[in-house]
């Protein structure tokens, strides 16, 4: 049984074939701490709430995490901030390996593969010798998994780009990074990667419109939450510029975030190869959370006319499920892969 991770910075999800059906789970990296008192330890063991003893405090990961911080006024923290592990705290990596582990079924053989996307700048080809790649795939090797990590745009192409035997190029905007990738036929030809994202735009938009939180030992907090919110839902446009600083705010972020996506990938396509004049044009498609705001493809339509892609390019589009899209990408891979090792065993 092949199983496939979307390991990113604000959330973690799995997808396996169960019964010849697919099967998804999903976490939110994040965490809330809140003081450590007993009412609040037997209040979470009797509704079956995981937590972890932190400095005289309890951290809550995981989708409660949100809630908990709602009722009690506590920040939401990452628990991969900038996709990278924090450093010196061990509680965080114990909740990053306790969500990760809920998120997998035990192999039905040991060593089968694990198609799998890392978070942040961990997610590019060159950054899977970091710390943060090595501990996470550690977390699946332990549950029997050898894992095969991809880039997330060609995990975006092999999943929405199937009518197009897939090619094309896929684009993810994620909350820590936004990668690209150039693939043909399935096979990436090139691939960079933004070390910006979501968190940058609400961090950004936090600061400017000064909204903060504090906890109950008076600490400040940037409220990143809110803006992430307010800039996910319908009141949100990237078609107009707004009466308010705020809306003002957004499409200039928006417009500096995506064209520096579309203009490194351009210079990156350009350089790493010659483009054969017989390649058909392409297909260009976009996920993740910073995508869904309205008037987004329009913006990165015309960023990418502007800046004159090595490959003609038919369409500009977003991709059709936006959840688990990335997942079912590292499945299809690790499908692909397994069933070439059978046949080479064969």
């Amino acid at each position: 049984m092949t199983i496939a991770l979307d390991l990113g910075a604000s959330a973690f999800r799995s997808l396996r074939m169960e019964e010849e059906r697919l099967a998804g789970r999903s976490a939110r990296a994040i965490y809330s701490v809140v003081e450590d008192t007993p009412v609040r330890r037997q209040m979470l063991d009797q509704l079956q709430t995981a937590y972890a003893l932190c400095d005289g405090s309890l951290a809550i990961p995981g989708d409660p995490a949100r809630d908990f911080a709602e009722l009690m006024h506590s920040p939401l923290l990452p628990l991969l901030p900038e996709g990278d592990l924090p450093a010196r705290d061990p509680a965080s990596r114990q909740m990053i390996a306790a969500l990760v582990e809920g998120l997998m079924e035990p192999p039905t053989e040991p060593g089968e593969l694990c198609g799998l996307t890392l978070p942040g700048m961990s997610g590019s080809v060159s950054g899977r010798d970091s710390e943060t790649a090595e501990f996470l795939m550690q977390i699946i090797r332990l549950q029997g998994y050898e894992p095969l990590p991809i880039t997330p745009g060609t995990a975006l192409v092999l999943a929405d780009l199937v009518g197009d035997g897939f090619t094309g190029i896929g684009m993810t905007f994620g909350a820590a990074a936004c990668h690209v990738s150039l693939v043909y036929r399935s096979l990436e030809i090139a691939s960079c990667v933004v070390s910006r994202g979501g968190n940058w735009i609400d961090e950004q938009l936090a600061e400017t419109t000064e909204q903060y939180l504090w906890d109950a030992k008076g600490n400040r907090y940037l409220d990143a939450e809110t803006m992430c919110r307010w800039k996910e839902s319908s009141a949100a446009d990237l078609s107009t510029k707004g009466t308010t600083d705020r809306d003002a705010g957004l499409v200039r972020l928006y417009s500096e975030l995506v064209d520096d996506v579309v203009q490194k990938a351009s210079k990156v396509f350009s350089t790493s190869l010659d483009i054969p004049s017989a390649w058909p044009a392409m297909s260009v498609v976009a996920c993740g959370g910073v995508t869904r705001i309205r008037g987004f493809v329009p913006m990165l339509a015309n960023a990418v006319r502007q800046a004159e892609l090595p490959v003609k390019v038919k369409q500009v589009r977003l991709a059709e499920d936006s959840d688990f899209t990335i997942a079912r990408g590292c499945l299809i891979k690790a499908e692909l892969d397994a069933e070439e090792a059978q046949g080479r065993a064969a």
